[in-house]
């Protein structure tokens, strides 16, 4: 999967400041990467200017780091990428309403900034803790209110297997069991990160 991620957008969401300098800049960039090298997903990391007239681009193993320059906006070059390789397996990572919309045009799911922002820090302890996935089962011990924590208990329930006695249900209760076919397509999206 390609994960196209609108930079300041999420720095700026993360930090609550509207100046983000280089070295919360460089920061992100290597926990992004560390993400990608682990997670197999190949990522594009989208900024608005520098010193250049046109599009900057650094590439580095797992990611993309792009600098939209002087004559266009990161919105832009987001919206072009995301015209031009909308066949290919993208997600959009933004809190832009606009972006996304432009995504949904295009059927190219979106994470929220927060989201992402979540991810990686869970990504980041697996690694300190040197969990993988398999070996890191998820088991609510308690009765404290962790959402994270219910969010993906609630995701993982949805994969376990249906008894035959709870396969009788009314026709009502299958329509609202029912989920979109977007909606699955994004959690497909959202298992792979």
């Amino acid at each position: 999967m390609i994960l196209i991620i609108d930079g300041y957008n999420i720095l700026k969401q993360q930090q609550g400041v509207h100046f983000i300098d280089d070295a919360v800049r460089r920061r992100f960039i290597h926990g992004v990467a560390a993400y990608a090298r682990n997670s197999g997903n190949k990522v594009v990391i989208v900024f608005d200017g520098v010193a250049h007239d046109d599009a900057y681009e650094k590439y580095g193993r797992a990611v993309q780091v792009i600098y939209s320059g002087a004559r266009e906006t990161a919105d832009d070059y987001i919206k072009r990428y995301v015209k031009t390789h909308r066949n290919k397996d993208l997600m959009l990572v933004t809190s832009d309403r606009e972006l996304n919309r432009m995504a949904d045009r295009y059927d190219v799911p979106s994470l929220d900034a927060h989201e992402f922002v979540r991810v990686l820090v869970y990504s980041a302890n697996e690694r300190a803790a040197g969990n993988t996935p398999s070996d890191a089962p998820i088991i609510k011990l308690s009765d404290e209110v962790m959402p994270e924590l219910d969010a993906l208990m609630e995701q993982a329930s949805k994969t376990v297997p249906q008894k035959s006695e709870d396969a009788r249900t009314s026709n009502r209760q299958r329509v609202a069991q029912k989920v979109s076919k977007k909606e699955r397509e994004l959690l497909k999206k959202v298992k792979k990160l």
